[in-house]
């Protein structure tokens, strides 16, 4: 009987020596976790005081969450010294604050998209990027939340204290058992947020990431990360650029192959010019070639009235982001095909193999600037690999497109031959459009006044920008006349196409590009389809008046940019099936749209937008 009394004892004796363990970090250290749990909590309630956006639930989450690492960090107070929990405490404080600034300033949550864009801004965009959105409101937002962080530490030990004092012991033992369920809850989510984003490929990354979120069913998984506690973002953003820094050396291997390739020359090399021309940040539905009432595009609209411009309806980017977009766009992989861009050939490279003079004027990147491999400068101006990829590139950049040109025809005067393979990469409408253009010249011709619309949400200083923006489209349209006049006597085939759409306060109280605001449909339309052009001069259309009508024949087509690597290889005459392939170039007769998956967020575009509104010119 005695054996038996002592085998039940024995474990009220573990629990009784258990307990109090585990509840000491608690009872030593309970101002420390209250304060660290309230600094990792903060993206939510920041993020809820900037859009005015209810979320209760990942406020909840973001609590528990930052009270498992506050429980741990006490834990390890408790068996180390005492400066150990003000060091992990200021940690947790710094952090917070870091994290939230892209939330006070942009209402964008800290993500690797973040990391990616900190990384590729240049000084020029950093100025941008001030200019637009660095308000004394929000300057004074970040300080107040600096000043709160600061002051949380006290004001948790005077509410520890106070309530020591004021409530009976039996309350707070019933506290700290209810913090048992909350550790719990937070432990339970943060391993299954680990093990779901600490995966090794990026594609299983990216897919989890954009996968709708059980807990927050209007958010994706990524986004559910990046808008709970403080500390698990990081992480996350860090592991997903992580994944990425492996993809550069695998896309490089692959150039070598093409390098190495026995790519036959072509004959088109010996007979026409081939431009690509980049924009950026064109939103479609602001020329008059797509429906727009105000005269933004007057070359284009020309040219198109002369039969020498082919607008594509149903044209899309894979991505809203222009690095993201672009290394899908110059390489020739196909998106929805399940085809990675760092296991393509460039396109440059394969037309420089077939005999092209490739010149690159780019008035976005010089050289990289940092050792990332996602970065569209460590492809474009590869260390390694641009002697092979072009027979000459430009060393400087200049702040107005037009100013780019005069530098262009300075420095590489065009000698009047062909066969040479023009890229050209321009500064566009990327925001902020007063920047895109030289204010006060004959391109300042809209005001706010001048738009023939209104909008709920509008401005006078809404209304202001969608003016300039509007005159930044119109300096642009002159900018792409300038590109066609320096080719002007020698048979010359143009394609122009932007990286991505924008936004401007079209739809929503929205400008420049974001999260999904409004439909996801219509945030399809207006982030994604961009408007592409194809056009050429009359010495072209005389030339090859078969490839022209082909063109023409096309122009409804859907498409996404992924594969106009296809079609401007087909215009260069590379057709080798090593790298060509005619069910993927919008032009020939063997097409097949494959399905336009994108890249940002793993969406199907057309099962989305059922009725995707293309913009005939007259609607």
């Amino acid at each position: 009987m005695k054996n038996l009394t002592s085998s039940f004892r024995s474990p009220n004796k573990i629990l009784s020596r258990i307990l109090p363990a585990l509840a000491a970090p608690l009872r030593r250290n309970m101002p420390m976790v209250l304060a660290i749990t309230l600094m990792l909590a903060l993206p939510p309630f920041v993020l809820a005081a900037a859009t005015w956006s209810p979320l209760r639930k990942m406020m909840l989450a973001a609590l528990a969450q930052g009270f498992v690492y506050a429980y741990l960090a006490a834990a390890l107070t408790t068996v180390t010294r005492r400066w150990v929990g003000v060091v992990l405490m200021s940690v947790a404080g710094v952090l917070s604050w870091l994290v939230c600034q892209p939330i006070i300033f942009a209402s964008q949550a800290f993500s690797p998209t973040t990391l990616l864009l900190v990384l590729e801004t240049d000084a020029r965009e950093t100025g941008s990027f001030a200019h637009q959105f660095v308000t004394p409101l929000k300057c004074v937002g970040s300080v107040l939340l600096a000043a709160w962080i600061a002051l949380l530490p006290w004001l948790c030990r005077v509410a520890v204290n106070w309530l020591k004092i004021r409530i009976k012991r039996s309350i707070r033992t019933a506290i700290l058992l209810l913090c048992v369920p909350v550790f719990i809850f937070g432990a339970y989510r943060l391993v299954d947020l680990y093990r779901n984003f600490l995966v090794r490929d990026l594609t299983a990354f990216e897919m989890w990431s954009t996968r709708q979120s059980t807990w927050v069913p209007d958010f994706f998984r990524g986004t559910e990360v990046s808008v709970g506690d403080a500390f698990t973002v990081v992480p996350y953003s860090l592991w997903g650029l992580y994944l990425n820094l492996h993809q550069l050396p695998e896309w490089e291997a692959v150039q070598g192959g093409v390098i190495a390739a026995d790519i036959p020359r072509s004959a088109e090399a010996d007979s026409v010019n081939v431009v690509v021309i980049i924009g950026e940040s064109f939103i479609r539905g602001h020329s008059p070639l797509y429906g727009y009432p105000l005269d933004t595009t007057p070359w284009m609209t020309a040219e198109a009235d002369s039969g020498r411009l082919v607008h594509f309806t149903d044209y899309i980017a894979p991505a809203n982001l222009t690095s993201v977009s672009l290394r899908n766009v110059l390489n020739l992989n196909s998106v929805g095909d399940g085809e990675e861009w760092y296991r393509s050939a460039y396109f440059p490279l394969v037309a420089r193999r077939a005999g092209w003079k490739v010149n690159l004027f780019d008035n976005q990147i010089v050289k990289p600037k940092y050792v990332v491999d996602v970065q569209l400068a460590s492809i474009v101006r590869n260390p390694d690999l641009s002697h092979e990829f072009y027979c000459l590139t430009n060393d400087s950049i200049d702040p107005f497109d037009g100013d780019f040109l005069d530098r262009v025809e300075r420095k590489y005067p065009f000698d009047g031959t062909v066969g040479n393979f023009d890229i050209y990469h321009l500064y566009g409408q990327h925001f902020a459009p007063a920047e895109r253009y030289p204010l006060g010249s004959r391109f300042d011709r809209w005001t706010g006044d001048s738009l023939p619309y209104d909008r709920p949400w509008f401005t006078p200083e809404k209304r202001l920008m969608v003016a300039q923006y509007d005159n930044a489209t119109l300096y642009n349209d002159w900018v792409i006349s300038r590109i066609a006049a320096r080719y002007k006597g020698t048979p010359t085939i143009f394609v122009y196409f932007s990286d991505h759409g924008e936004e401007m306060y079209d739809a929503s109280d929205i400008a420049c590009r974001n999260e999904p605001s409004g439909d996801m449909a219509g945030w399809l339309g207006r982030q994604f389809a961009i408007p592409l052009f194809i056009f050429v001069n009359d010495d072209y259309a005389a030339l090859r008046p078969e490839v022209w009508s082909r063109i023409g024949q096309s122009a409804a087509r859907p498409g996404m940019l992924d594969n106009i690597g296809q079609t401007v290889l087909n215009l260069a005459g590379v057709t080798t099936p090593l790298y060509y392939r005619a069910n993927r170039d919008i032009t020939a007769p063997q097409y097949a749209c494959p399905p336009r998956l994108t890249v940002t967020r793993r969406l199907n575009f057309d099962s989305i937008c059922s009725r995707v509104n293309t913009g005939n010119r007259g609607k």
